[in-house]
């Protein structure tokens, strides 16, 4: 069991921590990335001003056979045709994230024989759908959210059957008056602006396809849906299944405005049901703060409605992130596979309007979960933060889209593909996506406990961005600690203390902060071994072997928070003596909490 070793008054007027900036990098932030655009990232696609690459991207699997995974990108304001019809671009990608030939499918390109009109914005969304027609060849399905059949943007999905080259050998369309779809649909629904296909989930063979409605007015306005769709080979719709506001099974709360169906990605058996799962993006919804956004996990049965589900916001699901006004988190949605080495699946959701750096900038958010869905940890990759190695501009709106990439680079840990639409490399808003390699449970510091979570940094999640102007990843920036806390200020309040139990702390929030509220962030690391370190700063927690934190906000006028931190059940722990220690900051300051060593025995 854990014991308390000590229990020590902070009294410091400075921390300030550092390391390596390797080293202390830790699980969900980016190793390397390569951008393609206009200029950069090898053949690529040649793009106009507005075209807006990386709007959607996709993983279309290994397409022409050279044992490297390719993708499909769009650029959905193409003016191929007519203003605004769209395009989409496959990419045959080398292993080193590059370009290394570019196809372009649109009204006038790539074999494409369906009828685009102007404004329909073929590209909108993209999924890779596996194979659909059997021929052992990867197929893609195409969201054209402002399409007109039937009704002003009710919105259309194309089913293209591929060539190895990369051309269409097959088109159909699903939409009010195509493809065997009975909806009902209705003017302004956008049917087709997120697109996924979650597997086969009736198990005849042929892989279900599901497509967002976030305009859809079930049971308010602009509430969203999302459709799904049980194919027949032939790309036309056997059945399908609404899921909304009170239909489907769906029992989460949803209020008008939500743009619920915003993003989709398949989420795999996520709960073991034998089942596949989905995530949807509701990005403006308001947890929180006005449009900060939110998550949904739906945990599905076969017939398409839903068993259960967990939200993911400001406000639900464990996540601790203080997103802001119209953050738009949800913009874009991805299952990564296992990051932090846990055993758990992991997920990304994109940001776009996050104001790190900028205006707009954008970001994403790696999202660590625990087995029922909720947020364990996370780590944001943004322009200050997760190691991200390029400047963005404002208004780039990084993370428009996210594919997960499986391991491009096979080391071992899940690569992720990130789009940022309003790039201006050669010309504006061309757009672009960056090919982003992730960081694993290895980054964590030699000799630190595993916790399987990841770090928070100065230049990922730090506390004060004002007190240096040092604002470099890999290194924890200074923090003054004005109004030190008393002993007491960090209260172990967990009942169970063994391996693999969670660890609750509560943290009383610091008297000068309270009306204003303030934010803590609690640091783990091993225990010091220099005792007159700890003398004379007040530090308890090894500046060299940080491994983990989490980060919580206190409402204004609150006077204590809970953080919670998971250890695993890990038996190479047994004999580590932990610290624990808060920094908060605040209107009034900065501030630290006193500090307390747990030893496991």
């Amino acid at each position: 069991m854990f014991r308390s070793c000590s229990l020590t008054l902070v009294s410091s007027v400075t921390i300030l921590l550092s390391a390596a900036p390797e080293a202390q990098l830790g699980p969900g932030t980016v190793a390397r990335l390569q951008k393609i655009s206009h200029t950069q990232g090898g053949r690529g696609p040649r793009l106009d001003d507005s075209d807006q690459l990386g709007r959607a991207v996709t993983n279309l699997g290994d397409l022409d056979g050279d044992g490297v995974i390719d993708l499909a990108t769009a650029g959905h304001t193409d003016d191929d045709g007519g203003l605004d019809q769209g395009a989409a671009y496959i990419l045959f990608m080398r292993l080193d994230g590059m370009v290394r030939e570019t196809r372009k499918i649109s009204e006038l390109e790539g074999g494409f024989t369906g009828r685009l009109d102007e404004g329909d914005q073929f590209g909108r969304a993209l999924a890779g759908i596996g194979d659909l027609d059997a021929d052992g060849v990867p197929d893609l399905a195409v969201g054209a959210n402002f399409d007109d059949d039937g009704g002003m943007n009710r919105g259309a999905v194309w089913l293209l059957c591929l060539n190895r080259d990369g051309t269409v050998k097959r088109t159909s369309k699903i939409s009010s008056t195509s493809g065997g779809f009975a909806g009902p649909l209705f003017n302004q629904d956008e049917f087709g602006r997120s697109l996924c296909s979650p597997g086969d989930l009736d198990g005849d063979g042929v892989p279900e396809l599901a497509v967002g409605s976030p305009t859809d007015n079930t049971g308010g306005t602009r509430r969203g849906a999302v459709w799904i769709l049980f194919l027949r080979q032939d790309g036309s719709v056997k059945r399908a299944q609404k899921i909304a506001f009170g239909v489907g099974g769906f029992t989460g709360r949803l209020r008008s405005l939500d743009w619920f169906g915003f993003s989709l990605a398949p989420l795999g058996d996520f709960d073991r049901d034998g089942v596949r799962d989905l995530l949807v993006g509701a990005a403006l919804d308001d947890d929180g703060a006005l449009n900060a956004g939110a998550v949904w996990l739906l945990f599905l049965r076969p017939d398409g409605t839903v068993k259960g589900h967990q939200k993911i916001s400001m406000l639900s699901g464990g996540f601790t992130a203080l997103l802001e006004t119209v953050d738009q988190f949800g913009t874009s949605v991805a299952t990564l596979g296992d990051v932090n080495g846990d055993g758990i699946t992991d997920i990304a959701a994109g940001a776009v309007k996050d104001a790190d750096g900028g205006r707009e900038n954008g970001a994403v958010y790696v999202l660590f979960l625990t087995p029922t869905g909720t947020v364990a940890a996370h780590q944001k990759i943004s322009d200050t933060e997760g190691g991200f190695p390029v400047a963005l501009d404002d208004w780039d709106w990084l993370g428009s889209s996210l594919a997960p990439l499986g391991d491009l680079n096979r080391d071992g840990i899940p690569d992720l593909a990130v789009g940022a639409r309003n790039d201006d490399d050669g010309g504006p808003n061309r757009g672009a996506v960056y090919i982003t390699l992730l960081r694993g449970a290895q980054a964590l510091m030699a000799g630190g406990p595993r916790l399987g979570e990841p770090m928070s940094q100065a230049g990922q999640e730090s506390l004060d961005r004002t007190s240096t102007a040092d604002n470099t990843t890999g290194s924890w920036m200074a923090v003054h600690g004005r109004h030190a806390e008393p002993e007491g200020s960090l209260e172990l309040v967990s009942t169970e203390l063994r391996p693999g139990a969670t660890l609750v702390f509560r943290l009383h929030v610091p008297e000068a902060m309270a009306a204003d509220g303030a934010r803590a962030e609690l640091c783990v690391s091993r225990a010091l071994t220099e005792p007159l370190f700890a003398e004379r700063t007040g530090i308890l927690v090894d500046p060299g072997q940080v491994v983990h934190s989490r980060r919580a906000t206190a409402l204004p006028g609150r006077r204590e928070i809970e953080i919670s931190l998971r250890l695993p059940d890990d038996p190479t722990l047994i004999g580590e003596t932990l610290a624990f220690q808060a920094r908060w900051q605040g209107k009034a300051g900065n501030a630290s909490s006193d500090a307390l060593q747990l030893c496991l025995e």
